[in-house]
């Protein structure tokens, strides 16, 4: 079995054990079974060197450090709370955008360009209207073991122009008026930073 095969497998097994954040179980016995927490000080994004969903080349250093805060939000394409965000998360960026900021995506069932899952989530994007930026990178890089350690669906984090994780990571959508409240308040702190 081939390893995007087997992670859409896990991902689906997953999904399939809890329902509350589309995958949000309870948090792993230890600790490198689940993507870092963003308390250390100074803790990175993983670098990455990426696709877009159209197949252009992107690195996490040009995403980053174009952009006072860039939100990077982790989803699937068949996790409802996921999918049922992508509007907000669009009317987000582009809010951000005014902020000097943006938002990514990244679909856990892409990791590697499988072409299929490519344009399954090319298709759900567009079916929501959500125009923002989505990449995907080899899940035996850096970046894609970090991919692999997230554990609940959909999860975002807050990232500054440098790489560093703002915050605590959201767990579960962002609808929510208490996650995206604290979302909006790392947006700030990165902004306010930047600044700074």
């Amino acid at each position: 079995m081939n390893r995007t095969k087997f992670a859409a497998l896990l991902l689906t097994a997953l999904f399939a054990l809890s329902l509350a954040a589309c995958g949000a179980k309870s948090q792993p016995d230890t600790t490198e079974d689940m993507a870092p927490s963003a308390d250390a000080s100074m803790q990175q994004f993983p670098a990455f060197e990426g696709k877009d969903l159209d197949g252009n080349a992107v690195n996490s250093q040009d995403l980053f450090s174009e952009n006072a805060v860039t939100v990077v939000n982790f989803w699937f394409t068949t996790c409802g709370p996921c999918v049922g965000e992508l509007a907000d998360l669009d009317a987000l960026n582009k809010e951000l955008q005014k902020q000097d900021g943006r938002l990514i995506g990244i679909n856990a069932f892409t990791l590697d360009g499988n072409e299929t899952a490519v344009a399954e989530a090319k298709d759900v994007l567009a079916k929501t209207g959500a125009s923002y930026t989505n990449v995907y990178f080899d899940s035996d890089s850096e970046a894609g073991t970090f991919a692999s350690g997230v554990y609940a669906y959909p999860t975002t984090y807050v990232v500054d122009r440098s790489g560093n994780l703002v915050g605590e990571p959201i767990l579960g959508a962002v609808t929510e008026p208490k996650q995206m409240e604290s979302l909006k308040q790392m947006i700030q702190q990165a902004i306010d930073q930047d600044k700074g």
